[in-house]
């Protein structure tokens, strides 16, 4: 019996010597992977890091200078004008350029209505201009120069515009021009530009002719609308149109024009349109004499 035991007890020696033994081979394989591991993971993390300051630290280590600046409008403003607002020193770096300052600088201008600056890398700031298109003209008190009116109705002055350019644009009359100055908003302007839109879409050549409307401020400020607009043209000294059902009334104007260029009866005096299926015209009294022979 003590020899089996004993023979046991050598087997479960041997047994246990060679699980540690194989305990043994392996620790030192397992401690040759995880460094290398560790390694992996963390060249992984910094790569990724690396990637994302790249562009930081490219902006921080190169100089970005304002090389070129893009400008663009739908208006008449230019260069020499943006330049002179934006005041921007000499070989200034992009990333100095306040935005917002140059932005808010340049809407001072009445003429403006919206300004969009941005940096583009490397070296570009961009400016985009919205400015006001002019619809009318409004005489200053003075009578030596005027302010310019949108389609909305609000007032400005004109930047890099000449006279000539703006000859085309029609006054107003009949607005109380004391209390008009830049960024002044007149309700009115937008009834009486529909109502020169719908006439242009009708008859495009004749509104061309068309220098001057007169409106009754207070008429619209107690109905809202304008019932009445008097057109001045240098062929008829005043056509008074009706504010409603505009391409019969040209339709009638059209016909009275040709046959007065027939009988070169032109100018007139007066073509009343306000009545319905009726026109009223009144000669200039220099053709009435020369119709009856008088002098």
């Amino acid at each position: 019996m003590s020899t089996k035991a004993s023979r046991k007890s050598a087997a479960r020696a041997s047994k246990k010597s060679s699980k540690t033994e194989a305990r043994k081979t392996r620790s030192p394989s397992n401690k040759r992977i995880s460094p290398f591991v560790f390694f992996l993971f963390m060249s992984g993390l910094f790569f990724l890091v690396f990637l994302s300051i790249r562009p930081i630290a490219g902006r921080v280590a190169v100089s970005h200078r304002i090389q070129n600046i893009e400008f663009s409008t739908n208006g008449c403003l230019d260069r020499t004008w943006i330049l002179k607002v934006l005041q921007l020193q000499k070989e200034m770096e992009l990333d100095a350029v306040d935005v917002q300052a140059c932005r808010n600088a340049l809407m001072r201008a009445s003429q403006v209505i919206d300004v969009d600056v941005e940096r583009v890398y490397p070296c570009t700031l961009r400016v985009r201009i919205r400015e006001r298109v002019p619809a009318f003209k409004i005489r200053l008190p003075d009578g030596r120069g005027f302010y310019l009116l949108d389609g909305d109705g609000c007032a400005f002055e004109q930047i890099g515009a000449t006279k000539d350019k703006l000859s085309h644009i029609p006054y107003i009359l009949g607005l109380d021009i004391n209390r008009i100055s830049p960024g002044t908003r007149i309700p009115l302007t937008k009834n009486l530009f529909n109502f020169w839109t719908q006439a242009r879409r009708c008859s495009p050549e004749l509104v061309k002719k068309w220098r001057m409307a007169v409106v009754d401020e207070q008429a619209y400020n107690l109905m809202g609308h304008l019932p009445f607009i008097e057109v001045r043209t240098e062929e008829v000294r005043c056509i008074l149109f009706k504010n409603e059902s505009i391409a019969p009334q040209l339709e009638k104007l059209e016909y009275i024009l040709n046959d007065a260029r027939k009988r070169h009866q032109l100018p007139l005096q007066r073509i009343d349109l306000t009545v319905h299926d009726r026109a009223y015209v009144k000669p200039l009294i220099s053709n009435r004499r020369q119709q009856t022979g008088d002098v």
